[in-house]
């Protein structure tokens, strides 16, 4: 079966299939996966809370159906083919296999953080074996806790995040919008994701009309943080 196949199939269903509309959905769903976020960023050394805020949109709007049939997507295109054909947003924190590999070329470019980690991704082979086992990751629990925790690390330590940014609700706000809208390593300053984060690109419906509320998905993800510190 073809690509375009796979994408009709995800549009017929998508557009029947509502995403999260209650927060308290995302919070009974985050409560699952509190204890792996924990000990991921204690692995990485990072604040559980800011993991969990930065991913927290991204589970407001999450389906549970509509990540099956990504997860079929990636498995029958991404595997085979790569990123030019099968780059679809999987798991609950919806991550896509491009920012994923962006990631792990990131992290084992990242001066000591490899070896003081103890951590280490396997890049250089692209074969399918390579590709499933990175989608293996990505739609485990542990695996999506631990690439939100390198995300953070990463955001420490090639941005300067914490180094620049005193007020922590701040660094919440710029690392969420870094993470909804993508960095490129190296590239992207904070000065961007600051005019990033001003601009109100994100809903939470499965797919966008004429009547979608656009809000700041780096909102979102403060006012989370801000209720966990209470």
């Amino acid at each position: 079966m073809g690509k375009l196949f796979y994408i009709i199939m995800l549009a017929l269903i998508t557009v029947s299939v509502p995403a999260f509309s209650q927060y308290g959905d995302a919070d009974s769903l985050m409560l699952q996966y509190r204890k792996q976020i924990g000990e991921a960023s204690a692995r990485l050394e990072v604040d559980p809370l800011v993991v969990e805020s930065v991913v927290y949109p991204e589970v407001v709007r999450y389906s549970a159906l509509q990540d099956e049939i990504e997860r079929f997507l990636v498995h029958g295109v991404y595997v085979r083919f790569g990123l030019s054909q099968g780059d679809f947003s999987i798991g609950v924190f919806q991550m896509k296999p491009s920012f994923v590999e962006s990631l792990e070329r990131r992290w084992n470019l990242a001066d000591t953080l490899p070896s003081h980690y103890l951590l280490y991704f396997s890049t250089m082979n692209r074969s399918e074996f390579s590709r499933s086992q990175r989608i293996r990751k990505m739609t485990s629990v542990e695996g999506q806790c631990l690439y939100a925790a390198v995300f953070v690390k990463l955001m420490e330590h090639c941005l300067y995040v914490s180094a620049n940014i005193p007020d922590a609700a701040e660094r919440v706000r710029l690392m969420a919008t870094a993470y909804n809208r993508g960095v490129v390593w190296n590239v992207t300053t904070l000065d961007q994701i600051e005019e990033w984060s001003h601009k109100a690109t994100f809903h939470t419906d499965m797919i966008a009309t004429p009547f979608t509320k656009y809000c700041r998905y780096g909102d979102i993800a403060v006012e989370h943080y801000n209720f966990l510190n209470k």
